[in-house]
């Protein structure tokens, strides 16, 4: 099977909050797994696995440093339960720009190089 990413995925672990549209305010913890230039891998409570299977739209909060984080909006392409505690999802950035879109694109950028 041909690998269609337009970029490298890098594993990482960095610690994040997801909300859906439909509950703006209602924030819950997730992983991000991998990054790439348009999108991410996370992981997040098992409970969400029916949530995400139905391909929402996301707001991901991303802590990239200690005191740094950024905010994007994701569209969920697939999900699936791994055990009774965790759920993986993938996601797009649908609309890559803005400062955030740009803060992500350098840290990227910075993990590759120091990756080389």
């Amino acid at each position: 099977m041909k690998d269609e990413r337009l970029s490298q995925r890098i594993e990482i672990e960095l610690p994040a909050k997801l909300c859906f549209q439909a509950q703006p305010n209602a924030w819950t913890k997730a992983t991000i797994i991998n990054i790439s230039t348009n999108g991410f891998c996370f992981r997040t409570e098992a409970k969400f696995n029916d949530l995400l299977n139905e391909k929402p739209i996301v707001r991901l909060q991303i802590a990239i440093a200690k005191k740094e984080s950024v905010e994007l909006v994701v569209q969920v392409v697939w999900a699936g339960k791994t055990s009774s505690y965790h759920c993986l999802a993938g996601g797009e950035i649908p609309s890559p720009s803005g400062p955030d879109y740009e803060k992500i694109l350098e840290f990227y950028t910075k993990l590759l190089r120091e990756r080389l």
